[in-house]
């Protein structure tokens, strides 16, 4: 199972995707006589825009898959529910709880795949 991805981790990502824009919409903002502000804005943001979207996305949809284990060993949230249910014997609770971490986990799929959809 992989890890979830840390803030270094997506910042190296957005890195990458400021280091890959392409260079030719800049060095026209450049030619004319632009700043380095109205080149971010004009040429670099609108080329790396879906992929810092789509790494934002990746990054919410592990945190709500993680919450749910992190819970279990003890940082609270719905997964210290589902622990406290089972420890409890309340084993309709913890039917509740399972299937409410499952259609969470479902909506936050289908909202990110249609925002990933409109941008691209």
């Amino acid at each position: 199972m992989g890890r979830a991805p840390s803030c270094i981790d997506i910042l190296v990502a957005r890195r990458r995707g400021l280091e890959d824009a392409e260079k030719e919409p800049q060095e026209a903002l450049s030619a004319i006589g632009a700043g380095r502000g109205s080149i971010l804005v004009g040429a670099i943001l609108p080329d790396i825009m879906p992929s810092l979207i789509n790494s934002s996305l990746f990054a919410v949809e592990k945190a709500v898959r993680s919450s749910v284990v992190l819970g279990l060993v003890g940082a609270g949230g719905i997964g210290q529910e589902l622990k406290v249910a089972f420890d409890l014997f309340q084993y309709r609770n913890a039917s509740m709880i399972i299937i409410a971490i499952f259609l969470i986990v479902m909506v936050m799929e289908i909202i990110t795949d249609k925002l990933r959809a409109r941008i691209q």
